[in-house]
């Protein structure tokens, strides 16, 4: 139909399914947008929510409330409108800004949050800085997550999404996916496990069912090569099996006094 998908991380905004593609007359990129529901399936590359003024090669995407489309390469954010055509960084007379050397392999919005990492070196612990999306030139403040928390020693991140159901965000490192509050980027008693995930994967979340689900994404293989016109999209759940029990009062275990429980469990099928 026109258009190649590129093998950067997919991201569910307002229901909907994205990814980043080429056209591939012009090779100007493209944000190309599906439905969203949950089952396996092969997509074609035929509906484009916006065809971008620009044949670079970018590291990853993000899409703005009011439309806008953000796209980090190295230490650089551009912005465009839905439209194609470039616009000022907010707070610059730019259309794009250079981060001193931020690796920026972080970067989410949450609404009027902008949320990008600011470390210069894989070697240190990862920090976050978060702007108000009116100005992303000066931020509101400044977050370190220890190696502790989540361990990015040594490692490049690979991407952050956004979970509005639960107002939290999600960090891959390594192959892993760890989830922190939004406000404090830290872990909670509501916070899952990490979990292995796939470098490209969108993570969302159904509150019907209280279940994240990871929406994998892999390029068709066909006689001996790949296909980029198509994207085999399989979605499933995210498996955390669990349980947190407490006591009116804490009770020191002994031999005599033990406690058994017992769980019913009921997985639904995707």
């Amino acid at each position: 139909n026109g258009y190649l998908f590129v093998d950067k991380q997919a991201r569910v905004k307002n229901g909907k399914l994205y990814f980043m593609g080429k056209e591939a007359q012009t090779n100007k990129v493209a944000i190309l947008v599906y439905d969203l529901n949950v089952q396996a399936r092969t997509i074609t590359n035929g509906q484009v929510y916006a065809l971008l003024n620009t044949t670079s090669t970018y590291d990853d995407f993000e899409i703005a409330p009011n439309g806008d489309i953000y796209l980090v390469s190295g230490s650089n954010l551009y912005c465009f409108g839905q439209n194609g055509a470039p616009k000022n960084i907010p707070g610059t007379s730019q259309t794009y800004r250079y981060y001193s050397g931020y690796l920026l392999d972080l970067f989410c919005i949450t609404g009027q949050d902008v949320y990008m990492e600011s470390r210069t070196n894989y070697n240190d612990d990862i920090k976050i800085n978060r702007y108000n999306i009116n100005d992303l030139v000066n931020p509101v403040d400044v977050k370190t997550i220890p190696r502790g928390k989540i361990y990015a020693y040594g490692y490049y991140c690979n991407g952050m999404q956004y979970i509005p159901d639960l107002d939290m965000i999600t960090i891959f490192v390594n192959d892993y996916t760890y989830f922190v509050g939004r406000s404090t980027l830290d872990f909670t008693k509501d916070t899952p496990v990490v979990t292995e995930t796939n470098d490209y994967s969108g993570i969302t979340y159904d509150p019907i069912k209280k279940q994240f689900i990871e929406i994998r994404q892999t390029t068709p293989y066909n006689n001996g090569r790949y296909d980029y016109t198509k994207r085999d999209v399989t979605i499933q759940p995210m498996g955390f099996i669990g349980a947190r029990n407490l006591l009116p009062s804490p009770v020191t275990k002994t031999n005599t006094n033990t406690m058994k429980l017992t769980y019913d469990l009921y997985i639904d099928s995707f």
